[in-house]
């Protein structure tokens, strides 16, 4: 690539990065009974898939999110954050990925609102992803403009002109982002700084603390930043009429939660 060709600091940075990401699928032996069962079930795509709407606000088209959960013969259903804390712990967080983004495209959904799919920083990253999501993109088998890929990070990548320039590569194949934890103690405001983000989704602290005249203020001109930006705007965990009237109030784009609807086994 002559971006990174045109400087030998940038080029040496950038294989570095390549050989820590496929160091980084190398799998350890599984110890934990639970972790076993957890990576088998990874293995052989054994997911629980159920989606909850995603409300326009705005007279525009609702979203759809996807939530994932695994079934274990020992657990029974397990969490995706359980899940995903087992799969970083013994390399399969790449494959975890890969493997959802597999075993949904075999669903057929019954109408065309974009998914929201939650992805790892780090496979997004990741050249061995990158290449599964031009290939299956390529093959047909999942239609970019209808996905979007949902992530957060606690701490900053480093080399964030190399990660906007991924995201880039995924964009212009027809995908978007969401950027989750917006407002929390993350990566999530440098991020919405440098990144090409096309959604913000709201950290919960929003959601606990919105009666509170500054993370109001703060909440209202966020909404009035974003959709000068053209990033649209996300709250989820809407329980209650009264919580739903203050997000609509202060033209939040989306609105996600029990109040609308629960969600909908696949």
């Amino acid at each position: 690539d002559i971006n990174h060709s045109a400087s030998l600091k940038n080029t040496v940075s950038y294989l570095i990065q390549k050989l820590n990401e496929e160091d980084s699928d190398d799998k350890v032996d599984v110890t934990d009974d639970l972790e076993k069962d957890v990576c088998n079930c990874i293995d052989m795509q054994r997911f629980i898939f159920q989606t909850q709407l995603v409300k326009s606000l705005r007279f525009g088209q609702n979203l759809k999110n996807v939530l994932i959960k695994i079934y274990t013969d020992m657990q029974g259903l397990v969490s995706k954050r359980k899940v995903q804390n087992i799969a970083n712990k013994n390399g399969y967080e790449v494959l975890f990925d890969i493997n959802i983004i597999k075993k949904l495209s075999e669903i057929k959904f019954k109408d065309n609102d974009p998914l929201m799919i939650e992805i790892s920083s780090v496979s997004l990253r990741n050249i061995k992803f990158i290449n599964f999501i031009k290939e299956f993109t390529q093959m047909g088998k999942i239609d970019p403009n209808r996905v979007i890929f949902e992530f957060s990070e606690k701490l900053v990548y480093d080399e964030i002109n190399r990660f906007k320039e991924i995201l880039t590569e995924y964009k212009n194949l027809g995908f978007r982002f969401a950027l989750n934890k917006f407002g929390g103690n993350n990566a999530g405001f440098e991020y919405f700084k440098f990144l090409p983000i096309d959604f913000v989704i709201y950290d919960i602290e929003f959601n606990k603390n919105i009666k509170n005249d500054k993370f109001k203020t703060l909440f209202e001109n966020l909404n009035l930043t974003a959709k000068r930006l053209g990033v649209k705007t996300i709250v989820r965990f809407v329980e209650n009429e009264e919580f739903f009237n203050v997000v609509e109030r202060y033209q939040t784009d989306f609105a996600q939660g029990f109040f609308i609807e629960k969600p909908k086994e696949i």
